[in-house]
């Protein structure tokens, strides 16, 4: 026989048998994934699997989780996994030991598109939607965490092994969530067009803590019956997801603040000695708008910010607003009066930094409100500071609040406002409402003033001093804690409902060098 026809047989029955291995290999894929599906339990119309590029693909996958508490079934239109590692669905023997250097790889790209879930909890019902997730360089011993789930179910073993995981890149548009509560009227609804982690995914540190992560918002709207929120793009950096333990639904059923709160700065203070780190960095949102009922109005901030640093048992936040601006349905006539002392409208810049320990917390803040003054304060609470805040958290009884708070003294305080015009539009907001000029209003409050004595030391007396000076020349005026004072909560609550005349406290005033009739039309 011909040597060409011999060779070219024998080329054909290698690429047939070839073409057979590749499909076994094809077929055996499938039934692992098949297997891992069911284990969750999940099933889907098609899978394929092709050896040649390395390509997974699964479309009309359909899953119904089983839950003692919560009902949650749903759908995915397709699935496209590119660069497949098919050896990741087993576990074997040769199965590395856990090192976040070196994790064994997924998949090169993740295409999920079509995705819908409903759940069911109670009263409540939950339907979401997510257009596209797209993700980049996964990398994860993916079997081990199908196994442990079909072992032990959703707990601390398994969130441990899925947080072992590495991904280049991590995209999802279009998520859409409704929220409808049988027992109320109306629903609760939510989308965001993009939800991205520009740094990809971290995984897990050796020591089993959590890595930071960076996330990034953009264009979100959450709407409720008689209220709406909307912002442009929130950036959160150092965003720490909450360890493996803390999410153990075998052992913590106590609720979503005691199960994951208490396990962040400042809350882990309130468990004892902790070196708990901020729940995140650093949070910029820009482009915020508040919508709410016909008494509220609308308002809209360019940008809030909020920095929280932690550890050796200390909590320290520093937060900023940018020309947040509210619109309120004022009465008739009051806009033109905020008008012409505020041409910008209601517009200010907000600042805060709070410091907290289990025994201590420190408050300072500025607010300036454009056009028409500026308001600064400070405070500084001893005591159990801890204990308090459990108590208000954890929504105890008015009795345990009272006493929580009679641990806790006021060991300094300060309030001071410096007046820029807002002295003149309330009085002549007042003279609107009393049907007269702001002139003649003026007038009358002066000749009321005269005749109040405030010649005393007593707190009432240097209020109606203050009075006096203010009206005609509106400045700055302060009050805080008298020198040497540190009294506590409840007596400071005592004294002012019994006699707020001998509250530990002492007024000041500067008066201004414009006198507040120049102001006034």
């Amino acid at each position: 026989m011909n040597k060409k026809y011999l060779l070219g047989g024998f080329l054909f029955w290698a690429a047939v048998s070839g073409y057979m291995g590749m499909r076994i290999l094809d077929s055996y894929t499938e039934d692992a994934v098949a297997a891992a599906l069911a284990s969750i339990p999940a099933q889907a119309k098609e899978i394929r699997f092709s050896f040649f590029n390395k390509t997974l693909e699964i479309d009309g996958l359909e899953y119904d989780i089983p839950d003692k508490k919560v009902q949650r079934k749903g759908s995915i239109e397709h699935i496209a996994v590119r660069d497949f590692n098919r050896k990741i669905l087993f576990v074997m023997p040769s199965t590395p030991a856990y090192d976040p250097e070196s994790l064994p790889k997924v998949a090169e790209t993740v295409t999920v598109t079509g995705m819908t879930e409903s759940s069911h909890e109670e009263y409540s019902k939950t339907n979401a939607r997510l257009d596209l997730l797209e993700i980049k360089g996964w990398c994860q011993r993916l079997g081990l965490v199908f196994d442990r789930y079909a072992r032990k179910g959703i707990g601390r073993d398994f969130f441990e092994e899925l947080y072992r995981c590495r991904m280049d890149g991590v995209r999802a548009e279009g998520i859409d969530i409704k929220v409808e509560h049988t027992l109320e009227s109306g629903s609760r609804h939510a989308y965001i067009k993009s939800v991205e982690l520009p740094g990809g995914i971290v995984p897990l540190h050796k020591d089993g803590s959590a890595a930071p992560q960076r996330v990034l918002v953009q264009e979100a709207s959450f709407g409720a019956e008689d209220a709406a929120c909307s912002f442009s793009r929130c950036e959160v950096s150092g965003l720490l997801p909450p360890d493996p333990a803390m999410l153990d639904s075998n052992e913590k059923d106590s609720g979503l603040l005691p199960g994951l709160l208490w396990g962040y700065a400042p809350f882990a203070a309130l468990e004892g000695p902790s070196d708990a780190r901020p729940l995140f960095e650093k949070m910029e949102l820009s482009g915020l708008s508040i919508k709410g009922d016909r008494f509220f109005g609308t308002a809209d901030c360019a940008l809030l910010s909020c920095i929280m640093s932690g550890g050796q048992n200390r909590c320290a936040l520093d937060m900023a607003a940018k020309a947040l601006r509210w619109n309120q349905p004022w009465p008739e006539g009051w806009q033109d009066i905020i008008a012409r002392y505020a041409p910008g409208g209601l517009k200010m810049d907000m600042g805060a930094q709070c410091g907290f320990s289990a025994s201590e917390c420190s408050l300072t803040s500025r607010c300036s409100l454009d056009k028409l003054g500026t308001l600064e304060s400070l405070a500084t609470l001893k005591g159990g500071t801890a204990e308090a805040l459990r108590k208000i958290l954890s929504g105890d009884a008015d009795a345990d609040l009272l006493k929580a708070f009679a641990g806790l003294r006021l060991h300094a305080a300060r309030l001071s406002f410096a007046d820029s015009g807002l002295a003149a539009l309330a009085l002549e907001a007042a003279a609107r409402e009393a049907g007269m000029d702001a002139q003649s209003y003026c007038a009358a409050l002066e000749q009321r003033a005269s005749m109040l004595a405030g010649d005393g030391n007593g707190l009432d007396d240097q209020a109606r001093r203050i009075f006096k000076e203010q009206l005609a020349f509106p400045g700055e005026v302060a009050v805080e804690l008298a020198p040497g004072a540190a009294p506590a909560l409840s007596q400071l609550f005592l004294t002012a409902l019994i006699k707020p005349a001998r509250l530990p406290f002492k007024l000041s005033s500067r008066p201004g060098s414009r006198a507040l009739r120049d102001y006034l039309p």
